[in-house]
């Protein structure tokens, strides 16, 4: 397991206490200072984009790449348990995040049905956040080929290329990383009231002692399953970039 920090000069330090802790591989903090909402996503795409890059480099073929943001918070512990359940995850592609507050509504109703199950995996057709992640080596210069020429942010774009692979998604139950609530980086100037109303943590963050469990079915998530992805979103000019943006973050 190579493990790889995604992080932006204001939350520097946090991303170093993160290298320090999980003796991270790989940690790249972007200069991105102000400017427009396109800029924030477009830099953060691709700073996750050349942390996976970095990664690939150091791994072998079958082993995983893991991505953490700076805001992330990992469970003690986190390379032991995270390596634990990767060696029983029933797909390529690992979120170690599910949360609430955003997207909201019908993806939430359907996470906390799905978290009800109690199994050790969930299985979704959308990658709904970039919290905290893992993705095969083998699979990780493919996606970058293809993220590279989308403008939508890291999980859209995750989403966009897993569908038409045919990836599926497998989150981790309970989350292995929890998420700290602070002002956004990239959505610096959208009042939080605007990017949804429940805090931004996990439904369930702790470990697990058995991961070898049959993986539940997270329901249809609108605006992000294959029958309207976000990126259908984009590509509709009723829909404004920032409107999109709002809809998942």
């Amino acid at each position: 397991m190579q493990i790889g920090i995604v992080a932006h000069h204001t939350r520097a330090d946090m991303a170093h206490d993160l290298v320090t802790r999980l003796e991270a591989e790989v940690c790249l903090v972007d200069q991105y200072g102000p400017g427009s909402l396109q800029d924030g996503v477009r830099r953060c795409s691709f700073n996750h984009l050349k942390v996976l890059s970095e990664l690939q480099a150091l791994a072998a073929n079958d082993e995983w790449c893991v991505v953490l943001e700076d805001d992330s918070i990992p469970v003690p512990g986190f390379r032991t348990h995270a390596a634990r359940a990767l060696e029983c995850a029933p797909s390529p592609l690992v979120g170690f995040y599910l949360g609430q507050g955003i997207p909201s509504g019908i993806v939430q109703r359907n996470i906390r049905q799905a978290l009800d199950d109690a199994q050790a995996w969930i299985v979704a057709d959308c990658f709904l956040t970039s919290v905290g992640y893992a993705i095969k080596a083998s699979l990780v210069g493919d996606l970058i080929s293809d993220a590279e020429r989308r403008n939508s942010e890291i999980p859209m774009r995750i989403t966009r290329w897993s569908h038409e692979r045919d990836i599926l998604i497998s989150y981790t139950n309970p989350s292995l990383v929890d998420h700290s609530d602070t002002d956004s980086v990239i959505c610096a100037g959208v009042p939080l009231a605007d990017r949804g109303t429940l805090p931004r943590v996990a439904w369930s963050h702790g470990t697990r002692n058995n991961w070898n469990t049959p993986a539940v079915r997270l329901g249809h998530c609108p605006n992000w399953s294959p029958e309207k992805t976000a990126m259908n979103l984009l590509e509709d000019t009723s829909h404004g970039f920032a409107e999109v943006l709002k809809q998942s973050f």
